[in-house]
């Protein structure tokens, strides 16, 4: 087990919650599979509480808090080929690294690549590149998202970088062009400003209807 005291809440000095420079997070994509972010989090819940701290927690409980979550949205955002895309990360169950994907002998879909075993799961593995007609050289794949497909089923597709998930007021998305997609149904909840780039975000449920509907 690692030792906490080296760093001490480096998950929000170096970490995902910090400026990204951690080393590891190149494989562990988050602090949340951080093995000393999960003992530094057990050892919150398992250390003596003083009454000093108890009386404080009482008094910030009981005030009322004004808040304005209403106004926030929490996006996932990738890099695929040339392209800097964004999600609504209530779409998202996951983000792991990239492995093997199996092929599933006669299939007839372009855009179904495989299946990709997630914790014991064998999930359809769908290509974005394929479904959106992006233009992408010769790029590895480093890692999978995977989306809540319904209530029992999920759908993976492969990305060629994570870069982080990010919280924005809803003010802040630009209408997006009537359809700047080739699809029937516009997929795109708006653009948004990041990092001086202009990024899409995609809806995560109506991509996935679109998988589906191009997969039958």
């Amino acid at each position: 087990m690692k030792n906490t005291s080296i760093c001490p809440e480096c998950w929000a000095k170096i970490g995902s919650f910090g400026d990204r420079s951690c080393y590891e997070l190149s494989e562990l994509i988050h602090c949340s599979n951080c093995k000393t972010y999960t003992f530094s989090g057990r050892e919150i819940f398992n250390r003596k509480i003083s009454n000093r701290e108890k009386n404080e927690w009482t008094e910030n409980i009981s005030q009322v808090k004004e808040t304005n979550l209403e106004n926030k949205f929490s996006i996932l955002i990738w890099q695929i080929g040339d392209e800097i895309m964004a999600i609504n990360t209530s779409s998202v169950v996951a983000v792991i690294k990239a492995k093997e994907i199996h092929n599933i002998p006669h299939k007839k879909s372009s855009h179904l690549l495989g299946l990709v075993n997630f914790m014991g799961e064998l999930l359809l593995c769908v290509s974005l590149v394929s479904l959106m007609k992006i233009d992408t050289p010769k790029m590895r794949f480093n890692n999978f998202i995977i989306l809540k497909l319904n209530e029992s089923d999920n759908l993976v597709f492969p990305v060629n970088e994570i870069m982080g998930i990010h919280n924005f007021n809803f003010d802040k998305i630009q209408e997006s062009p009537s359809n700047i997609r080739d699809f029937e149904d516009n997929i795109s909840l708006g653009i948004l400003e990041w990092n001086d780039k202009n990024i899409e975000i995609i809806d995560g449920k109506k991509l996935l209807d679109i998988f589906v509907k191009n997969l039958r």
